[in-house]
């Protein structure tokens, strides 16, 4: 809505004897916006829809655009058919897992014992970008010891994934080169939608996949 949009509302609200209106952020996005600054510092999408196209590897987490966002869903399918992996992450099966390459239903509430396991092993087989955590983040020594009692055979107990399978994921998408993860409601409304937010960002900080079509347009 723009802000005349938004003008005009309070003005009808005002019939019924408030000043005040409310929309969605404050609950579909509120647990983003939060994450987001507290780990990047803005609470806001890093690239634009145009930019999937050119990643190696598209991780979605409680999102199901196939079904609720078709044209974001038409970028995905356009990046896939130029070689990226499509993991999906959710706790049903969705419309969007028939296209995905990876298709991992957890157990409801799991979503950060799987993100932590998936940072375990990337810090373990040092898959992650060394240069871009020296240069660009803090908190890596915390992190890893964070994640380190997250090993995939304790994932496999708690999200019922098979530990081979995170394994496999983990690999996957640290070694694609550069990648995107999108989420939606299936990750932010919960409990621990701000740390559910945050694990998931850290896994984005910890392989440098954050405005990545910008860094390797720089690189070249």
């Amino acid at each position: 809505m723009s802000n005349e949009e938004s003008y005009l509302l309070q003005r009808i609200t005002r019939l019924f004897g408030t000043n005040n209106i409310d929309n969605c952020v404050r609950l579909c996005h509120e647990a983003s916006v939060h994450a987001l600054k507290m780990t990047v510092g803005a609470g806001a999408q890093t690239n634009l829809y145009e930019d999937l196209e050119g990643f190696g590897a598209i991780l979605i987490w409680g999102y199901n655009p196939a079904e609720t966002h078709p044209v974001v869903m038409d970028y995905i399918l356009r990046a896939k058919k130029r070689g990226a992996k499509v993991i999906v992450v959710d706790v049903r099966e969705t419309r969007t897992m028939a296209f995905a390459d990876y298709s991992l239903i957890i157990r409801p509430g799991t979503d950060i014992a799987l993100a932590n396991t998936l940072m375990n092993i990337i810090i373990r087989e040092e898959l992650y970008d060394e240069e871009f955590i020296k240069t660009r983040t803090v908190g890596f020594s915390e992190i890893r010891m964070a994640v380190m009692k997250y090993t995939p055979e304790y994932a496999e107990k708690v999200t019922g994934i098979p530990a081979e399978t995170i394994r496999e994921v983990a690999r996957t998408f640290a070694l694609a080169g550069s990648g995107a993860i999108m989420w939606g409601m299936g990750l932010t409304q919960h409990v621990s939608g701000v740390e559910n937010v945050m694990a998931v960002t850290d896994l984005a900080l910890l392989l440098g996949y954050i405005g990545e079509k910008e860094r390797r347009t720089w690189e070249r």
